[in-house]
């Protein structure tokens, strides 16, 4: 991550407000914001530690060790997740079993998975089975916060967000390719 720690400062006998302050890895110190409730400190303490480009990067480096993948029915084989993305045809929203059963903080989680369809029609997944426990709430928790904020359905966010991480894979492969 970015920032190596957060520092919370009350000033309990002027305010009762914290302030916010982050240290990147340089060391610099910088004010963030001010915290009036423990939602606002809460929310502010995620987007902090995890955004959505931090998200995207954090699946990205997990899903990529997936590769290659092989289709157990005509046996097309895909290198990379980029291949995946472009190969196949998404199937549905992703599915997080944890946030369908309301366990936000599952000890052993169920996990989250994505469904496409092979060019053949069979059935492929990505899935978040081999996170990390810690990154897995991590992520969890950011999406969560970030689907209320937007007003939004969890399972809604989830397909949003894949998305916008098939558009960033593949932007990313571009600009290899022009490299």
């Amino acid at each position: 991550f970015c920032f190596t720690f957060v520092l919370l400062l009350r000033n309990r006998p002027i305010t009762g407000i914290a302030k916010l302050i982050i240290a990147d890895s340089g060391f610099n110190y910088h004010a963030i914001d001010d915290c009036e409730n423990e939602f606002n400190y809460q929310y502010l303490c995620n987007r902090l530690i995890m955004n959505e480009s931090e998200a995207i990067k954090i699946v990205k480096r997990f899903l990529s060790e997936q590769f290659p993948k092989q289709c157990t029915c005509c046996g097309k084989r895909y290198s990379s997740l980029s291949e995946y993305i472009k190969g196949t045809k998404t199937v549905g929203k992703p599915i997080s079993y944890d946030a369908e059963n309301n366990n936000w903080n599952p000890v052993k989680p169920a996990g989250t998975v994505s469904i496409s369809n092979c060019s053949c029609g069979s059935s492929l997944s990505l899935s978040s089975n081999g996170m990390e426990v810690k990154t897995l709430l991590q992520l969890m928790r950011w999406a969560r916060k970030e689907a209320k904020i937007q007003g939004i359905d969890f399972s809604d966010f989830l397909d949003i967000l894949r998305t916008k991480f098939n558009t960033s894979v593949l932007n990313d492969t571009l600009k290899k390719t022009k490299t």
